[in-house]
């Protein structure tokens, strides 16, 4: 029996590190392809392939797939089966954004908001550093060093991360200390205006002054009063 030789794998032939999941794409473009599938089908279950194909990319690509997955990462797709089987949906909090069209619509922002934060790696990060992010370079570096990110895909997390904290407004609120103090006045209350007064100076005497002859009391004291003025 020979002994087999084994041939040294070469570096085109060694397995690629594959950095940790994380969407392909921002939030923003996230919904406007959410959109594409409303359009068509609704909250219909539709075959993966013709979501693709709605966004006008063939079958089984590689870039569609991984957009379909950062629907997913948001919480704007379910997908159910596999293969040829598989199908998607959009999610109640997919349609709860793309039918609300009101200016400024609290409930807009607030599931925007959901969306941002459901990927696990937007989540982790915004929980480690408590909403107030560092710098790009310091994120990179945690990415790299501590979750095992590749160069390329940690320059590509930060980018996506940012623009899609910004779209749901994450950072100004973040930004807004706990301790601060509104000094605005809060819609649809009245403010109360104090009523108007009148200054007046009341002489103070001490008893043990009451008590002394008229030419040996020492002069009282004025203190000033605020009057409330009333009307009749």
């Amino acid at each position: 029996m020979t002994e087999q030789k084994v041939e040294p794998q070469s570096p085109e032939t060694k397995k690629r590190i594959r950095s940790p999941a994380y969407p392909a794409i921002d939030l923003p473009e996230a919904l406007q392809k959410a959109e594409l599938i409303r359009k068509k089908d609704g909250k219909n279950p539709t075959n993966v392939d013709t979501a693709l194909d709605h966004w006008g990319v063939k079958a089984g690509s590689g870039g569609g797939m991984a957009d379909l997955s950062a629907l997913i990462k948001f919480g704007l797709l379910e997908d159910e089966g596999k293969g040829d089987e598989r199908r998607v949906h959009l999610t109640p909090l997919a349609m709860q954004i793309l039918l609300d069209d009101r200016p400024e619509s609290s409930e807009r922002l607030a599931a925007i908001r959901a969306a941002a934060l459901k990927p696990s790696i937007h989540r982790d990060l915004w929980n480690k550093y408590q909403g107030a992010l560092p710098s790009d370079i310091t994120l990179r570096f945690y990415l790299r060093n501590d979750l095992g990110f590749q160069d390329n895909a940690a320059t590509s997390v930060v980018e996506e991360l940012r623009s899609t904290l910004a779209y749901a407004r994450l950072p100004e609120s973040a930004n807004i200390s706990p301790k601060a103090e509104d000094k605005t006045q809060p819609e649809g209350e009245l403010k109360m205006t104090p009523p108007p007064t009148m200054t007046a100076e009341v002489p103070v005497k001490g008893k043990e002054e009451e008590q002394k002859p008229a030419d040996q009391r020492v002069p009282p004291t004025m203190r000033t009063l605020q009057i409330p003025l009333t009307h009749a």
